[in-house]
This record gives structure tokens, sequence and C-alpha cells, in this order.
């Protein structure tokens, strides 16, 4: 998913990868396992006020991935 400048990649082990969008070359700026022992992790992503859904086949998981909620 792409929003806000940055792109949001999981894979399927619950791997969060979030990096800048950008056409000069890959920056990735943080990545987090956000769904322990996953399963299936390629499901849909929402993304309102600062709140990231992601969820696999057993869990679902939000994240405050806004600035205040960085600690920056």
């Amino acid at each position: 998913m792409i929003a806000d400048g940055l792109i949001y990649v999981m894979d399927d082990h619950g791997l969060l990868t979030i990096a800048e969008a950008t056409t000069e070359a890959y920056k990735p700026l943080a990545t987090a396992a956000v769904i322990p022992d996953g399963h299936d992790s390629w499901g849909p992503m929402a993304l309102v006020a600062g709140r990231l859904i992601v969820r696999d086949m057993t869990k679902m998981v939000c994240l405050d991935v806004s600035k205040e909620g960085s600690g920056e």
C-alpha cells in the first residue's frame, strides 16, 4: 500500500516494512515483526488517522504509524 509518501509492505510471515516512495531508490525506513509467527499475512491493509490495520489468517493488529506514535 502507498499512503502519505510511504510504502507499506507486509510479507507472508508478519514482517512489516515501511519505505520511502521515491523514483530514485528503494529507501527502507523501518522493519518490524508485527504479527509474530504470522501465517498468510498478505491481506489488505487499512490506514486511517495514523493507525495501520494489518492481519493474517488468525490475528488482526492495529499499529500507530503516526509521527506522534513513533517517538519522533
